[in-house]
């Protein structure tokens, strides 16, 4: 299921690109049937995620193990049964992709990288709520993959701290779980609070992580060895 939301995941990235750096309106593509099937695979990934928490934290009695185990192979039965729709939805968008593909000029790649940052900028350098480190998440993950395939000269005019940005992204994702988990947990009769408190208290963790990696974004984004170097700014970015 991972692997197959973060394969979904490279072609939202592709498909927002074509759509960021496309002037011709027609350029809508049906991702529904995809996007539908990226958040049947959340659901199970979600309920696996809580699971590993619950056994890390040794925070489950054998009930609630039973309990989660079952959730996750009855809504797997439920994924796998519907297969043959989501093939066909799947073909279906990879037909309309490919006609839609096209080629994209490079001052149209930074273009957009100079917008998705500058809202990055926004997003994290003022108090952020859950919903908004899940856009800045969603946001820097459509930058990283994008980057893994931009030829080398454009990814070096870019001048970006890549890996800085990937382990930001993964802070947030260990931290969303969190909070997921004890979302969850809140939601069982008789929830232990202790439990929750625990939860609680690695999420402030993360989120105190959050804040540090942040601090100084627009530096960050710059490689190391250009961070100390005041004849290199990442400001024609943000």
């Amino acid at each position: 299921m991972h692997k197959l939301r973060i394969e979904i995941k490279k072609i939202n990235a592709l498909v927002f690109f074509l759509r960021g750096c496309s002037k011709n309106e027609n350029t809508s593509i049906n991702f529904k049937p995809v996007n539908k099937l990226f958040k049947r695979a959340g659901h199970i990934r979600n309920s696996y995620v809580y699971a590993k928490l619950l056994d890390r934290y040794h925070l489950a009695d054998s009930g609630l193990k039973t309990e989660r185990r079952k959730i996750i192979v009855n809504r797997s039965r439920t994924f796998c049964s519907k297969y043959r729709k989501d093939i066909i939805g799947v073909k279906n968008t990879r037909t309309l992709l490919i006609r839609r593909i096209h080629g994209i000029a490079n001052k149209e790649i930074l273009r957009v990288y100079k917008n998705q940052l500058k809202k990055l900028h926004s997003l994290l350098t003022h108090e952020h709520s859950s919903r908004q480190l899940h856009k800045c998440r969603s946001k820097i993950k459509k930058l990283v993959y994008m980057y893994q395939v931009i030829h080398k000269p454009l990814a070096n005019k870019l001048r970006l701290n890549i890996h800085y940005l990937d382990q930001l992204q993964n802070t947030i994702g260990k931290w969303h779980d969190t909070i997921t988990a004890v979302e969850l947990l809140r939601r069982q009769k008789n929830f232990d609070k202790t439990v929750v408190d625990k939860l609680r208290k690695r999420s402030q963790e993360l989120s105190d992580l959050i804040d540090s990696a942040s601090n100084n974004f627009g530096k960050k984004l710059l490689p190391v060895r250009l961070q100390n170097n005041p004849s290199h700014r990442i400001a024609h970015l943000i």
